[in-house]
């Protein structure tokens, strides 16, 4: 009866923070008002005309696009003008957000890249890299600034701007030079519009429009970020010695035939099938930071070793802290069953139960998040809005990016600051309070790197967020904070996809959603007609 009741608590405290999370999330963490008219087929598009028009074929050079952003740009008016205002010039007068295309051949330094607005289609920015040894004119400052002014005007109305630099630079075979604009009687608070133009030679080599921040804020806004990724660093140095303590305990209950490698190796074998799936899922991202300079192959070939080391140390991580933290938490917490096998009685009642109570504390979590962050707003916290659109806009298959990650994150931090942290707190330090609190709090300074600030109300938040995880540990097993863990990344990580007038998008997103109830309930069913067939 007592066991309803508190399901029962738990489902209507769900409930309230789900509703909370919808009403009132944009309130908490308050996203961009971005008019996105341009879609990546129309800027690449656009791009590929532009450098036609300026007598470029592009016809032998491999592309790459992604949508990207000019982050201290929208932080700087966000935090000067609000929110309000910030949207307003991001769309119409700064440019900030861009869809950036690059042309590169294998081996040649010569590429371009390109910034579109996907707002107004317009050209934010345009680079034409050359090797230092190409030919061309010698020209005086006069004659190229002529040039500069007139490939600039056909983008600016010029008589609004004030030349503030002129700069050269003499090659072996040809002179560049440099031109920079700053428009008059124009100023965000100390920030000014500044308009550049290059030339190799006599040739335009590049083009671009922007703010122009103010040192004293940028420089502040990095000390301040500074200071979370020392926590975050200090965090990992922890997270480290605990995956060696998983080693070490291991070994010890493999020496004594207490240890039961099968739960962490079925759980790093997901796992390495999941990284494999996601660096896959990356390649076009990683490729926009291909060096010319090396083959094509030794690139990717650098990449798939990188993901190979990754992946193993991931994999001996996921072993060690699963099935280390499986066999001390039997020693400890032995009658509690925290940890489900197949071999338990009602295991499939109990595995639906426990991913079910995971929606619950995901909602619940979500919900407190949310209030959280509006209330904290309140004593000065500042969480920067963030963009609608994402960098995993720009993988093969975008939908898989939430899933992926929420699977990484959820099982290997639940295995080690959960499954194996707190019974090895509770055996050492005896008291389940600092079990559980110490745990929850490296997990929580090892989030101190997001741009929130203060610093520290990242740490508070999650460490919050960790201690209810950990009672939720202790109560009712691992399987529910795994659950709960994964529901709440794939949420927060593809909200951008929610918000996309794509049904394949949404479609998915709530499929990925529904991951836990999918494989709970085939599970339950298919050992049901199992059980059947066998009477």
């Amino acid at each position: 009866m007592i066991i309803l009741k508190t399901d029962l608590l738990i489902c209507i405290l769900g409930i309230i923070g789900i509703i909370i999370f919808i009403q009132f999330h944009d309130m908490s963490s308050p996203v961009i008002s971005m008019d996105i008219s341009v879609s990546k087929e129309e800027a690449l598009s656009l791009g590929t005309s532009f450098m036609q028009e300026l007598g470029f074929d592009l016809n032998d050079y491999e592309s790459l696009i992604m949508f990207g952003g000019n982050n201290m740009t929208s932080f700087y008016l966000q935090n000067t003008v609000g929110m309000e205002k910030a949207n307003e010039l991001m769309n119409k007068e700064i440019p900030t957000w861009f869809w950036y295309i690059r042309w590169f051949k294998e081996l040649e330094k010569e590429e371009f890249g390109i910034m579109i607005n996907p707002s107004t289609s317009d050209i934010i920015s345009f680079e034409h890299i050359v090797p230092e040894t190409t030919s061309g004119s010698d020209l005086s400052e006069e004659e190229a600034l002529i040039i500069a002014e007139n490939f600039a005007s056909k983008y600016n109305e010029l008589s609004d701007y004030e030349l503030i630099s002129s700069n050269s630079d003499r090659k072996s075979n040809r002179t560049d030079y440099n031109f920079e604009w700053k428009k008059k009687d124009y100023a965000i608070v100390d920030a000014s519009i500044i308009l550049g133009v290059n030339l190799i030679g006599n040739e335009i080599s590049g083009y671009s429009e922007y703010l122009k921040i103010p040192e004293e804020f940028e420089r502040d806004f990095k000390n301040q970020m500074s200071h979370g990724q020392l926590v975050s660093l200090i965090s990992a140095v922890f997270m480290l010695l605990l995956i060696i303590a998983a080693a070490v305990v291991s070994i010890r209950k493999y020496k004594s035939g207490d240890i039961k490698w099968k739960f962490g190796m079925i759980a790093a074998a997901i796992l390495i099938v999941v990284m494999i799936a996601s660096s896959i899922n990356s390649i076009p991202l990683s490729m926009l930071s291909y060096p010319t300079f090396m083959e094509k192959s030794t690139f990717q070939l650098t990449l798939i070793i990188m993901t190979l080391i990754s992946t193993i140390f991931y994999g001996a991580y996921v072993v060690f802290s699963g099935s280390g933290g499986e066999s001390i938490c039997r020693e400890v917490y032995g009658e509690k069953n925290l940890v489900l096998n197949t071999e338990q009685k009602d295991f499939s009642k109990k595995f639906v139960k426990d991913s079910l109570r995971g929606y619950a504390l995901a909602f619940m979590i979500l919900g407190f998040f949310t209030i959280f962050y509006i209330f904290g707003r309140r004593f000065g916290v500042w969480v920067p809005a963030d963009a609608p659109y994402s960098n995993i806009l720009g993988t093969f298959l975008p939908f898989l990016a939430p899933l992926l990650i929420a699977i990484l994150a959820s099982v290997s931090e639940e295995f080690i600051f959960r499954l194996f942290s707190i019974p090895l707190c509770k055996k050492y330090l005896k008291f389940t309070v600092l079990a559980i609190i110490i745990p929850a709090f490296i997990w929580g300074c090892g989030h101190s790197s997001y741009i929130i600030f203060p610093v520290y109300t990242r740490i508070i938040e999650v460490t919050i967020i960790g201690i209810i995880f950990g009672l939720f540990f202790l109560k009712y097993g691992l399987t529910s904070v795994i659950s709960a863990h994964y529901i709440i990344d794939s949420l927060l990580i593809g909200l951008p996809l929610l918000k996309l007038n794509n049904v394949i998008y949404l479609t998915s997103e709530i499929l990925i959603l529904l991951l836990p109830i999918i494989v709970t309930v085939s599970y339950a069913t298919i050992t049901k007609y199992k059980n059947m067939s066998i009477v």
